[in-house]
Parts: structure tokens; C-alpha cells; sequence
């Protein structure tokens, strides 16, 4: 469990998270090294990675997404298989 306290003079918050997504986000960063960093990641890393106009976010997904992902998935897989929807493949990437 995460537990984030923001204090902010006579005001305090409190953010309780039981498994939080991890994200970072940078500046002024070039396609290059956009590019570069994906090639050192590879195709099976467990991060999610997003650039925009040199703005670079890199994302670790929660425990809970990816188990609500790969159930969802299965689910769709086990309804085209119910209908007989030949050619239809759902893949949780």
C-alpha cells in the first residue's frame, strides 16, 4: 500500500492507493532518444511508454489493470468461440 500526504499550510490530503500505476514524465526529450529508449525496452517490456512533441511518459500499470485486462480478454475470446466467429482473436497485449 502507497500512502501519499500532501501538506499545504492549514490544509492536508491524504491519497491511499493499494496498488498504484507508476508513471514518469520528462521534457525535452528528441525522437532519437524516444526511439533509443524503446529499443532498449524491447517488445516485452512491462512499461508503457508515450511521446508527444518532445514530451516523454513512461508507465508501469497497476497489478489490478492487467489482471481486469486479461480477464476482459478472455472473456471476449470465450464469446467469439461461443459464437463461432471464425478469424476473431482477442490477445491482452
Amino acid at each position: 500500500m502507497t500512502t501519499i500526504v500532501l501538506k499545504d499550510g492549514a490544509m492536508e490530503l491524504e491519497f491511499v492507493a493499494d496498488d498504484p500505476e507508476e508513471k514518469f514524465l520528462t521534457t525535452g526529450v528528441s525522437w532519437n532518444q524516444y526511439e533509443d529508449l524503446l529499443t532498449k525496452l524491447g517488445d516485452h517490456s512491462r512499461y508503457r511508454v508515450t511521446y508527444l512533441e518532445g514530451v516523454l511518459e513512461i508507465m508501469s500499470p497497476s497489478r489490478r489493470h492487467e489482471v481486469w485486462k486479461k480477464n476482459i480478454s478472455r472473456l471476449l475470446n470465450t464469446l467469439a468461440k461461443m459464437r463461432e466467429l471464425e478469424g476473431v482473436s482477442v490477445v491482452a497485449l
